[in-house]
């Protein structure tokens, strides 16, 4: 008799650790689904908790709430943890066109740039993020992936993808004053040649990033040879803009980085500027000076409501 209770209740035992690990398993089968894609388990993918990080601690200007990120950082936590479980590499029919994979990129780099920025901060300046390009503890569909090797997917990747490029290279950010401000939208398959559009007229629209001069910049003040001052952000995706060009077949030839670069600004210079660069002459490229200092919102602007964390 004893030995029957005894094997019944090892029968049981047994039986409550299958129903046990069966939850578990169900369990971790639901938090993967919600990692996979935070809006819904099928396709497409959907940056929705990024953007939920974006519409609080990002304002129009490109500003970033650090201090407030610092304390709430739960949605880019959870955009890191999907960007980890899926990548284009690694669920290529959540992608379904060039638009898609390429806004995947975008948000990608700014997402870790931020988070590698928020792990430092207080700062104010970038350049007090040890190794900030070159960082790979962030994972992007399961492998260590740093600033650099994003960059360079998106300029390898997307380089014949005229309307897309080099614009692209002008959605990323690194929240310094010196490179591009982040939009407060995450960017969009979809829609996303619109809101390159719309990153370059607000980038190259600021005399600060872009300026045809004469006389200026080292050169002779009576040489009639007009200076493109750019931003230093040009250098940092100069080879990108290059590769962009020279993988077009309407450029026959090898193009210059200062054909680059001008065919990459052509479009938002004024008629007058742009005459300037249309005379036969040896044109120089400037750069303005560095500046690394953080984009962060000014501590006294009230702060967006937020919803629970």
């Amino acid at each position: 008799m004893n030995a029957s209770r005894f094997s019944l209740c090892r029968f049981l035992t047994a039986l409550g650790m299958m129903l046990v690990l069966g939850a578990l398993s169900a369990c971790l089968s639901v938090y993967a689904a919600r990692v996979i894609n935070d809006a819904s388990t099928s396709r497409p993918f959907v940056a929705t908790s990024w953007q939920g990080a974006l519409s609080q601690f990002v304002n129009e200007a490109g500003q970033v709430d650090f201090i407030r990120l610092k304390a709430q950082p739960r949605r880019l936590l959870q955009f890191l943890e999907q960007l980890n479980a899926v990548s284009p590499d690694t669920h290529p029919t959540y992608f379904e066109t060039p638009q898609d994979r390429l806004a995947y990129w975008i948000n990608a780099y700014n997402a870790v740039a931020l988070a590698l920025i928020q792990e430092y901060y207080p700062i104010e300046n970038v350049s007090e993020v040890p190794k900030l390009m070159e960082d790979k503890r962030y994972r992007i569909g399961g492998v260590p992936t740093s600033l650099m090797m994003i960059q360079e997917k998106i300029e390898k990747r997307f380089a014949t993808q005229a309307a897309l490029m080099p614009k692209a290279l002008f959605a990323l950010s690194l929240y310094s004053k010196d490179s591009p401000p982040l939009q407060a939208q995450a960017y969009q398959g979809p829609i996303l040649k619109q809101q390159l559009d719309t990153q370059m007229n607000r980038f190259l629209g600021s005399p600060k990033n872009l300026r045809v001069m004469q006389g200026e910049y080292g050169l002779n003040p009576a040489n009639t040879c007009a200076v493109l001052r750019l931003s230093p952000w040009f250098a940092q995706v100069r080879y990108g803009i290059e590769k962009s060009y020279n993988s077009r077949p309407d450029f026959t030839t090898k193009v210059s980085t200062a054909k680059a670069f001008f065919e990459t600004v052509k479009p938002y210079l004024s008629p007058d500027d742009h005459a300037k660069m249309l005379v036969r002459c040896p044109h120089g490229i400037g750069y303005f000076p560095p500046n690394g200092a953080l984009r962060q919102l000014p501590q006294e602007e009230a702060p967006k409501s937020d919803s629970p964390d």
